[in-house]
């Protein structure tokens, strides 16, 4: 069975990464990438084979591809997002600095990246203060009166 062989795999994956903490080796890292390569292609495999028999027993039981499909519909969007370098990002964050990257790469010359964390504007909005004295002298500084003593210009 195929869920027996993936799960084996993924108790091999285990034990390497258990080693590779302990006393990381290059031939540890080829095995754990060999063996990731072989988990890959046997979930690829189950999954071929799962839509294969759903839709070769279509005509006697209908109501399993139906389920099936409706199952797949309910799910949440999938928000990743594969970097310019193939990694898998889910974080908005990362997401974000890695469309800045490939814009400022492409159109200019900047290395500018987003704050970790970014302001609320209502939090902001609590912090502002405006007293009557402050701006009638922020004003009265930008009068002018003109030089023969008449209206004040702005």
């Amino acid at each position: 069975m195929v869920n027996s062989e993936i799960r084996h795999v993924l108790n091999k994956i285990h034990t390497v990464r258990r080693q590779l903490q302990k006393n990381s080796t290059d031939r540890r890292l080829t095995k754990l990438k060999s063996l990731e390569d072989q988990l890959e292609a046997k979930i690829v495999l189950s999954k071929e084979q799962y839509i294969s028999g759903l839709i070769d027993a279509f005509h006697s039981e209908p109501q399993k591809l139906y389920r099936y499909l409706k199952h797949l519909a309910k799910r949440p969007p999938n928000n990743s997002f594969i970097g310019p370098y193939n990694e898998v990002l889910q974080d908005p964050q990362a997401i974000s600095n890695a469309f800045t990257k490939f814009f400022n790469s492409t159109f200019t010359n900047s290395d500018f990246q987003l704050p970790s964390t970014l302001p609320i504007p209502s939090s902001q909005l609590r912090n502002i203060n405006i007293t009557a004295s402050e701006t009638f002298e922020r004003h009265f500084l930008r009068l002018t009166l003109q030089s023969h003593g008449s209206a004040p210009k702005f």
